[in-house]
């Protein structure tokens, strides 16, 4: 199994990281360990070793090699998926599918397959990556104006740093923050710090189980 991983250019502390084990060609090595996301001296350290990478979550297998795995790590999610059947047509296939895709436990596939694989190998990637799911990765790709703030669509801030505004549909304001991240959208409003962008798949979990 196949993953890739990106040398760092800093101690992200919203990344998951790789450790590399020996090297078994040039730029590839076997997988000594996978990391979730450090508190942040933690993350310096890393960095500083030169034994870690981030984990760019890219995959490369052959689809029995990852049946393979995930019956090793995962049984319960590997039974029901092993017994579809691909060479039915499309809309058959689709059709079970959604039969026993929402009985699944929802999990990453790092923690169900590869996390407990023992033939898992990282290559060092030589192209440019960023992790645009959080609100802080995408801040980074955005012009920042003189006190380091990004302002987006209907968006104000008075007296704030290194603060993310987004107004998409009504106007978000933001006073005398710092490090906080102010979103109006989509009829719904989001304010947390920065530090805490990874984590907000968790507001959206929250909204799930009060539905």
């Amino acid at each position: 199994m196949v993953t890739f991983g990106i040398k760092p250019t800093s101690p992200e502390t919203a990344f998951g990281y790789i450790r590399r084990g020996a090297s078994i060609a040039p730029r590839v090595f076997r997988v000594a360990q996978f990391a979730e996301k450090p508190e942040r001296a933690r993350a310096e350290a890393w960095v500083a070793s030169g034994e870690y990478m981030w984990n760019a979550g890219i995959f490369v297998w052959r689809c029995s090699t990852f049946m393979n795995g995930l019956a090793a790590g995962r049984p319960a999610l590997a039974t029901p998926l092993a017994g579809l059947n691909p060479g039915a047509d499309r809309a058959t296939f689709e059709r079970e599918l959604d039969r026993v895709f929402p009985a699944l436990e929802s999990i990453s596939v790092d923690h169900a397959v590869l996390e407990p694989a023992p033939n898992a190998l990282v290559i060092e990637a030589s192209f440019d990556w960023d992790d645009l799911g959080s609100w802080s990765a995408w801040a980074r790709r955005q012009q920042h104006d003189a006190r380091g703030n990004v302002l987006f669509g209907d968006a104000i801030a008075v007296d704030c740093d290194r603060c993310i505004v987004v107004g998409d549909g009504g106007t978000a304001a933001a006073l005398k923050l710092r490090d906080m991240i102010v979103v109006n959208a989509g009829g719904g409003t989001l304010a947390c710090r920065i530090e805490d962008s990874a984590d907000v798949r968790r507001i959206a979990e929250a909204a799930r189980v009060r539905a």
